[in-house]
Order: structure tokens, then C-alpha cells, then sequence
């Protein structure tokens, strides 16, 4: 083979190697991109969500009469596709749109329900121990009279 060919030969293979290179970062960059950005928008949709519940709960709102909460949560939850839970301070479950209240462990561990229960707005993914699915899972503290009385969380 003359030497011209010989290093036309190398300079392709070269290029080819340097264009799937390219090809593979940008590919990366962007599913990275891609999915941080549609992540950040259903969490922001979930808020959303949250928002509309706690007015409607908060109006309403007895701490006595968690199966008036619960049957919100459950209506909401079911005509929007979204999974609701209500959780008071100290972790117990007074309403769940897809579980019954009653049968559900404690909820103060929850990395979201935690953040809530701190005045932020909490947001994880993760497995949920109820549904055996990974979900995304977004907290909003329930205040009144400045003092938070209740965590509400949307879940898809």
C-alpha cells in the first residue's frame, strides 16, 4: 500500500474515532440536561398540585377530622391522577389517597417530609415502601397561625 493511502487510512480512522467521541458526549450532556429539566418541571407541577390541596384543606382544616381530610385527598387525588398523602408533625399519616390511613407506618423519617416539616419545600425520588414503585415525592408544609400544623405530598 503507497504511504499516501497508509495516512489517509489513519486520518479516517482518527476522525471516525474523534466523531463517535464527540457524538457519545453530547449524547450524554444532553440526557443529562434533558432529564435535570423535566425532573425540576414535575416537581414544580407537583407543587402545583400541593398548592390547590392545601387551600382546599386548610379552609377546612380540624386536625379531628381526618377522614374529612382523607376524603379530599382521595376525590383530589383520584380525578387528577396524583397521589396524595396528608402527615401531621410527629409523623402520622391522617390522609392517603390510594392507602388506607390507618394501616400506614410513620412518616417522619421521609427525606421530604422532613424538609417540609423545616418550612422548605422537600422534594425526593425514591422507592415508596407503600406501593413497591419508585416515585417522585414533593412536600409542602400546612401552616396556621405561623406554626406548621401539617405536611401535605403529591406523588406520581
Amino acid at each position: 500500500m503507497p504511504l499516501r493511502k497508509k495516512l489517509l487510512w489513519r486520518l479516517y480512522i482518527s476522525y471516525i474515532f474523534l466523531i463517535l467521541l464527540a457524538v457519545v458526549a453530547i449524547t450524554g450532556f444532553s440526557y443529562s440536561y434533558l432529564r435535570g429539566f423535566y425532573l425540576e418541571n414535575h416537581a414544580k407541577g407537583l407543587q402545583a398540585r400541593l398548592e390547590l390541596l392545601q387551600e382546599m384543606i386548610q379552609g377546612h382544616y380540624a386536625l379531628s377530622d381526618s377522614s374529612f381530610v382523607d376524603g379530599i385527598c382521595k376525590n383530589t387525588g383520584k380525578q387528577i391522577g396524583t397521589r396524595f398523602t396528608v402527615i401531621l408533625p410527629d409523623g402520622l399519616v391522617i390522609a392517603d389517597s390510594k392507602k388506607d390511613r390507618q394501616t400506614m407506618e410513620n412518616h417522619s423519617d421521609r427525606p421530604e417530609i422532613v424538609k417540609a416539616l423545616a418550612g422548605k419545600v422537600g422534594v425526593s425520588m425514591r422507592r415508596s415502601t407503600t406501593l413497591g414503585r419508585d416515585l417522585m415525592y414533593v412536600a409542602v408544609p400546612v401552616k396556621m397561625d405561623g406554626h406548621i400544623v401539617a405536611v401535605v405530598r403529591a406523588a406520581t
